[in-house]
């Protein structure tokens, strides 16, 4: 049957069987041995759908999060602090929106609503635009990770 599938900000009804896709990804976590070190996690991925039309849809999508043991408010303002800079150098409104979007991921209602963690950002269903913005933009996780560790 038909289905509506999400590319961006835009719904492109695609026949669910055989449909010609690609997909990559890499998923980081880094548990250390040592408890005052925290848990960092860090993922990207990248979809690519050929739809019946012969248009090529393709997105990006990751995020990153930290998950200390023992809590450090310094460690905790620094892996923020990097990740908007990271997402930053792309649009000023990202980091707010995908810090938000992680917000709301890693609460855990079957805790109490808990949280997971101090958090981080997550983002999907980054699209092209017509330049090399969105793979850079892809990267971002991977580049604030750079820093944090």
């Amino acid at each position: 049957g038909i289905r509506p599938l999400r590319a961006g900000s835009t719904q492109t009804a695609v026949p669910a069987p055989n449909l010609p896709f690609f997909t990559a990804a890499l998923s980081l976590v880094f548990h250390p041995s040592n408890p005052h070190a925290p848990t960092v996690h860090m993922n990207v991925r990248y979809f690519e759908i050929d739809v019946p039309n012969g248009q090529r849809v393709w997105w990006f999508g990751g995020g990153s999060d930290l998950t200390p043991k023992y809590l450090y408010e310094e460690d905790a303002t620094h892996f923020h602090s990097t990740l908007a800079a990271a997402a930053n150098r792309f649009d000023p409104r990202y980091y707010p929106a995908y810090k938000q979007w992680a917000d709301r991921y890693f609460n855990l209602p079957h805790r109490g609503n808990e949280r997971g963690g101090v958090g981080g950002i997550f983002f999907d269903y980054f699209g092209a635009t017509g330049d090399d913005k969105s793979f850079g933009h892809g990267k971002t996780p991977s580049q604030a990770l750079e820093f944090v560790a």
